[in-house]
């Protein structure tokens, strides 16, 4: 038989026949579908202990009549006592409750003290009258009717899944997810979390009945007598989940659907994908009497997880700037150095922006061709190119830079100061050295980029830095003749002699 057929044959729910075979006192076989199949056995047995919980018989003394460590007599003859005493006690009660209908007008003139010792020092009962029948009792697992900690539960197992995702393309593929291209946005929004839960949760379902947001709320999914589910199983219980229960994490379906799903538990009715497994029995973390928020634990789990949610953010951003090293770091050739720089001006485009030049061992730019094989011309831009300088000493190994440089001279034109040019050469040269760190790097990378951004009019900008084992320097004078814009644009001014001299250098000390 199956657990429905099992349900009407007994009279009793689900949860009641999942709950005594977790306690050992049915043990049905499997069939090759993996699905429980119970047994005439199992069926006496199940109306047998239907019939003694009604009687009010403990799951103990059940326990010992199977293992025929106590008789059936015995155990009724302790029923019985226990039964005549909540009689008497019930009687008592029912007695004094028409005593005070009778003495008291109201709760202001109750003398609760003779009453008391009344009930204490009972009279014996006259004429008891016959005690209500015994309403069934059903035992049951505890039922999970938390909507909203399995809400927070779902989404951050999808947070956790995204920044999997994103670590993978930051570290692995040096893929820069700050681009924001329209592609990475729908796999981190949409496709990421889906495909890691597909491929994962199955996985943590079946070896630790949980999830890393499960766990952290205190939910647990396992079978009805407390065993893992199946993989197959708990494939199919994500895929009903991913499918039914977020709407595939489509807009508006995926609200639609969780909500309804929200209000179905908040219902206290079962799921579809909890109900179709036949199987599947959610844990709430709660004891019996004792609610899961009243336990310590509980609100350590929502502290660790809210740190949690900070230490990825906090790796995240440390895997970002792990995705940004150069290629090559220490003592470099001027080849592997034009290299780190290529690659850093790429890694650190937008989406919809493109590589317009490429830095050569001469130090000179190269321009590159549109898609379109057309080199666009900016007839704005009439500033002289900027020309590195290389300077390499020889050693144990070969050439070895040292220094690069730049002196720019502009007359009479349109120019803006070259921060970024600056601040990746010193990226690509000092990344990783000994002695300088990632912070100090950051830090001195953003005070070069900082340079064109200044809102009062000025006619020089100096800036100087010192590494352990390294330096940088650039400096800046501009006649009156230019105009010194917020963005680090110097406008020409007609009419008046305009001559700007900025000297940059970043070189190695040790």
């Amino acid at each position: 038989m199956t657990i429905k057929e099992i349900e009407q044959a007994t009279g009793l729910p689900r949860a009641s026949v999942r709950f005594y075979e977790s306690e050992g006192l049915i043990s049905p076989g499997r069939g090759e579908n993996g699905y429980r199949n119970y047994s005439p056995s199992d069926l006496d047995n199940l109306l047998k202990i239907r019939l003694l919980r009604q009687l009010d018989i403990p799951l103990e003394d059940i326990h010992s009549l199977q293992n025929h460590q106590r008789s059936l007599d015995s155990v009724l003859d302790a029923a019985l006592d226990r039964l005549d005493r909540n009689a008497a006690e019930l009687e008592r009660a029912r007695t004094l409750c028409r005593t005070l209908r009778r003495d008291c007008d109201s709760y202001s003139t109750l003398n609760a003290r003779p009453y008391l010792q009344q009930l204490e020092h009972p009279e014996v009962p006259r004429g008891i009258d016959a005690p209500p029948a015994p309403q069934p009792t059903y035992d049951r697992l505890p039922e999970a009717h938390c909507p909203f900690r399995r809400y927070f539960a779902r989404n951050l197992d999808f947070f956790l899944y995204n920044v999997l995702f994103m670590l993978f393309c930051q570290l692995a593929l040096r893929i820069n997810i700050a681009s924001g291209h329209p592609l990475l946005r729908i796999c981190t929004g949409f496709l990421a979390p889906l495909g890691l839960t597909f491929l994962l949760e199955p996985l943590l379902l079946h070896f630790f009945c949980t999830t890393p947001g499960k766990f952290l709320f205190g939910l647990k999914i396992t079978r009805g007598d407390g065993s893992p589910l199946s993989l197959k199983e708990a494939f199919a219980r994500t895929t009903g989940v991913l499918v039914r229960g977020v709407g595939l994490n489509i807009p508006i379906v995926a609200d639609i659907t969780q909500g309804y799903s929200l209000w179905q538990i908040y219902k206290g009715r079962p799921l579809g994908w909890d109900y179709d497994l036949d199987e599947v029995a959610y844990w709430d973390g709660s004891r019996p009497g004792r609610s899961y928020w009243e336990s310590s634990k509980s609100f350590l789990k929502l502290l660790a997880a809210a740190l949690l949610i900070a230490g990825c953010f906090f790796i995240l951003f440390q895997s970002e700037t792990q995705a940004m090293a150069p290629i090559h770091r220490g003592d470099m050739t001027v080849s592997q150095f034009v290299e780190n720089y290529n690659d850093t001006r790429r890694f650190r485009l937008g989406w919809d922006e493109r590589l317009d030049s490429l830095l050569t061992d001469s130090g000179a730019f190269e321009e590159l061709p549109a898609p379109n094989n057309v080199i666009i011309v900016d007839p704005y831009d009439e500033a002289p190119p900027l020309v590195f300088d290389f300077g390499v000493e020889s050693g144990d190994g070969g050439d070895f830079l040292r220094e690069v440089s730049f002196a720019y001279h502009v007359e009479n034109v349109t120019t803006s100061i070259p921060v970024e040019e600056m601040a990746v050469a010193v990226w690509s040269l000092l990344y990783g050295r000994d002695g300088i760190t990632k912070a100090e790097m950051n830090r001195v990378h953003n005070e070069i980029i900082n340079l064109s951004d200044t809102s009062t009019p000025t006619d020089s900008i100096s800036y100087h830095h010192d590494f352990d084992g390294a330096q940088v320097d650039f400096t800046m004078t501009a006649s009156q003749g230019y105009a010194f814009a917020s963005w680090g644009t110097l406008f020409a001014l007609p009419g008046q002699d305009a001559v700007c001299q900025m000297d940059f250098s970043v070189k190695l000390t040790d």
